[in-house]
């Protein structure tokens, strides 16, 4: 799977400086070289990620273990996308 898009669907904010994001990734089937084939497979993975005043290399482990699951073949291009995913929230 590649990532197609991702987005922010909702943020929980505590007194203890907790913050949960629920966010929605959406990922593309592809080959092993990263390949998309012509048909439309896509999959919405929803997750909820606690980032807070978190370090961004806590949040980035954290997330990578959450998505292990996954056959994703560029793994650190989710996390870039999620580090930064608060500069194309209002595309």
């Amino acid at each position: 799977m590649t990532l197609d898009k991702i987005k922010v669907n909702d943020c929980r904010s505590y007194p203890d400086s907790t913050c949960i994001e629920r966010v929605l990734f959406y990922f593309q089937e592809c080959d092993s070289a990263g390949a998309i084939s012509c048909s439309d497979n896509r999959f919405l993975v929803v997750m909820d990620v606690e980032t807070g005043y978190r370090p961004k290399t806590s949040v980035d482990a954290d997330l990578r273990k959450l998505l292990s699951r996954f056959e994703i073949i560029k793994i650190e291009e989710v996390v870039q996308a999620f580090r930064y995913r608060h500069f194309y929230l209002n595309i």
